[in-house]
């Protein structure tokens, strides 16, 4: 899990950004969408943590394309540094036609030119409306997309159904991850690579990318896809702003891919682990115990507390032990404890 001051995500229409944009707003972020950039941009960033910019460039000439992109992101970089923020404490997120429609490449090194990131991500398929990536093809409906109406498309014509076409003047390293390397046991080489493209059957493929690209500890890392991805995104993110309150974070999962995302923001947060046999035979001075524990933290002014219940081991090893002495099984046992852990977060 990584933490962000905001996110910025740059479309090349409106629909595109509105459909993107709306993925982080259903967890409860604020988002908005600009059209006109001759704003106040100060005043966005107080009122809101999702900001959509969209560049209507989809219909134009690559080098048109290219141009417009690169001066919105010139744009938003110095209007961002002048504010005093940091381009590795932002998320931006390009925003591209889950079939491949626009001059996607042109302003993907627009902004690559610019930014710098560390890696780029590109995984446009989104399986819930059909449109896949499998063997480095892209399908909609199970069909290469060029072979489609949009490959037809009379204004913005697919280029080609093969991923790694779209990177072949790129100049950079470049790799694309298949379904049986995403999906395997063994540890997949892709941290060399400064341009990654991905095979996504399923909406849980977005999942392993993500948490395979977070191995490789890329601060700055330019995601590009469509709606889909940034759905799945959105869940490994946290946006936190000194204009906005502090982040409580309740994780009680056991699951060892929550325990290693924890693990690689554990320095930038506060983490406070619970006594599980304290939370459930003496909740209430458990729950004291944890409240003054937080109010200590606030001094140090932390981008984020976290309150966890399964991150070390000795808290496994707690819960085990409850589960002989109370003689109850384990799934009993973590309905307790998910009970009084959602009490005391409460």
């Amino acid at each position: 899990m990584r933490i962000y001051k905001k996110i910025f995500i740059i479309a090349d229409d409106l629909t595109g950004t509105n459909d993107t944009i709306v993925q982080f707003c259903k967890v409860g972020y604020r988002g908005v969408v600009l059209t006109d950039l001759k704003i106040n941009l100060l005043d966005i960033l107080r009122q809101y943590d999702v900001i959509g910019i969209n560049t209507n460039s989809r219909v134009l000439t690559p080098d048109e394309a290219y141009r417009r992109v690169r001066e919105v992101i010139m744009w938003l970089v110095t209007s961002l540094t002048d504010l005093g923020y940091s381009l590795d404490d932002v998320l931006i997120y390009k925003k591209v036609d889950s079939t491949l429609r626009g001059n996607i490449i042109e302003e993907v090194r627009a902004i690559y030119e610019v930014l710098r990131p560390d890696v780029i991500v590109f995984a446009p398929a989104y399986p819930k409306r059909g449109r896949k990536t499998v063997n480095g093809i892209h399908l909609v409906n199970d069909v290469p997309v060029h072979k489609t109406y949009f490959g037809r498309d009379l204004r913005t014509p697919v280029k080609s159904s093969y991923i790694p076409d779209y990177f072949l003047g790129f100049n950079v390293d470049y790799r694309h991850i298949y379904l049986s390397e995403l999906r395997s046991s063994d540890k997949v080489d892709v941290c060399s690579y400064e341009v990654i493209s991905s095979d996504i059957e399923v909406s849980e493929d977005f999942i392993k990318l993500i948490n395979l690209i977070r191995g490789c500890g890329w601060v700055r890392i330019l995601w590009v896809g469509s709606a889909g991805l940034a759905e799945y995104l959105v869940y490994n993110v946290v946006i936190s702003h000194g204009y906005r309150g502090l982040i409580i974070m309740c994780i009680g999962s056991l699951n060892d891919v929550t325990r290693r995302q924890l693990s690689k923001v554990v320095n930038n947060v506060v983490l406070i682990p619970l006594n599980i046999e304290r939370l459930i035979k003496d909740f209430n001075n458990e729950y004291l115990d944890v409240r003054s524990r937080v109010l200590e933290s606030l001094k140090s002014n932390p981008l984020a507390i976290v309150l966890t219940t399964s991150y070390h081991d000795y808290q496994i090893i707690q819960s085990e032990k409850l589960v002989s002495e109370l003689g109850i099984s384990r799934s009993s046992l973590y309905e307790l404890i998910s009970d009084s852990f959602g009490r005391l977060c409460a």
